[in-house]
């Protein structure tokens, strides 16, 4: 069985090793089974195991295998923060156009707007950034109303040219 975790390191690798042990025992109390588990072999892209599990009239092992990838979050993690924060608009601007999302709200309404939450809380700072920005650049004079309202317009319009792009933007080849 291999186990390809979320997106956060598994640091220290002893914790995940920890955690399976006790989710484990809640294993054997739920089913009534007896369950076994070899110490971990831990490497730096990979943690193994083998469980054998059994009941009255069976047993089975099974290979566990957690795989690694702390390196690719620790190298993403050290991009600047404009680059990461863009490279998630862009991901969730497609996510939203090319279709999955609406799969989630048709599937988990409440799965689709706890995922949603975040990228929606970020836009719409943005949106209120850009409109406090706007007012008191007309207080101020440095912007006529007709000129603020604008770009307000085109600021509005970001997201629906992101997604005329399609297809191009679903290759984040060209942030590299």
């Amino acid at each position: 069985m291999f186990h390809i975790g979320g997106y956060d390191p598994i640091s220290p690798p002893d914790g995940a090793y920890r955690r399976f042990l006790r989710e484990l025992k809640r294993f054997e109390r739920t089913w009534s089974v007896k369950a076994d588990v070899e110490s971990p072999d831990i490497s730096s892209d990979a943690m193994k195991w083998t469980v054998i599990a059994s009941g009255p009239d069976w047993r089975v092992a099974s290979h566990y295998q957690l795989i690694r990838w702390d390196d690719v979050i620790q190298a993403q993690g050290d991009e600047p923060l404009w680059r990461r924060l863009l490279i998630g608009v862009i991901v969730f601007l497609d996510f939203a156009f090319s279709g999955p999302l609406w799969g989630y709200v048709r599937a988990n309404w409440h799965y689709a707007l706890v995922f949603s939450f975040t990228p929606l809380f970020f836009l719409g700072l943005l949106v209120t950034l850009a409109l406090v920005v706007a007012w008191r650049s007309c207080r101020v004079g440095l912007l006529s109303g007709a000129l603020a309202e604008r770009l307000l317009r085109g600021a509005a319009c970001w997201p629906l040219a992101l997604a005329a792009l399609g297809a191009s933007f679903r290759r984040l080849d060209f942030l590299a």
